[in-house]
């Protein structure tokens, strides 16, 4: 209700501003449109007492004492260990030298959470579809994806079945959110839709409307 008051706030304010573009200067137009928005009712939720985060916090670390995953697994008991796994809300960025194995662990770290039902999208700006889906199957086999290839492995029933599995697992791929903003819309639109982990393959080639590199990171 409160999305569909804002756009109906906005909506109003497009068309008053379309009726006096003809009359109006643009200096006090613009002086309009800046009262309106700041005029327009921001509703807030309040957020949360020290004490409600306190008992957030509790129920956390007793969640980790029992076992109880409170985040999504990474696939490497060990790196949990350390980050609890990708933990909802986070932003995990992996930075090494050039073929030091990123989008493996990216991969990797997908399938395990696709096996484990989570629903999620690969956006990939370096590789297609077709060659990730093909790691992924190399995973499932055990057996390297130019040997499925060039070795005609994909004939044998083991493969066959594998990439039938594979093929009802909830992942999404996308090619096409180069630029920042479309990324983050479409973004949103994924996690109303229930998407629960998103990587970015890689962040380097994405665009922003910034000039500056820094502030494009």
């Amino acid at each position: 209700l409160y999305e569909i008051y804002m756009k109906r706030k906005m909506m109003e304010m497009g068309m008053m501003l379309y009726q006096k573009a003809d009359s109006t200067d643009p200096i006090t137009l613009k002086q309009e449109a800046d009262t309106f928005i700041k005029d327009l009712k921001i509703i807030r939720t309040g957020g949360k007492t020290q004490k409600e985060v306190y008992e957030d916090t509790l129920k956390r670390f007793d969640d980790i004492e029992n076992n109880r995953m409170v985040s999504i697994p990474t696939g490497l008991p060990s790196l949990d260990k350390h980050i609890g796994g990708w933990n909802k809300g986070d932003m995990v960025v992996v930075g090494t030298y050039t073929s030091n194995g990123k989008t493996s662990l990216a991969i990797n770290c997908v399938y395990h959470a696709l096996t484990l039902g989570y629903k999620c999208k690969f956006y990939s700006f370096e590789m297609n579809s077709v060659e990730l889906f093909k790691k992924q199957l190399a995973l499932m086999v055990d057996v390297s994806p130019k040997m499925i290839e060039f070795d005609r492995r994909y004939r044998e029933d083991f493969v066959k079945q594998a990439m039938n599995l594979l093929s009802t697992y909830p992942l999404t791929y996308d090619h096409s959110c180069k630029f920042i903003g479309d990324w983050v819309s479409d973004v949103r639109d994924s996690v109303k839709r229930g998407v629960q982990l998103i990587v970015v393959d890689y962040i380097q080639l994405m665009t922003s409307r910034y000039r500056e590199r820094k502030d494009q990171v």
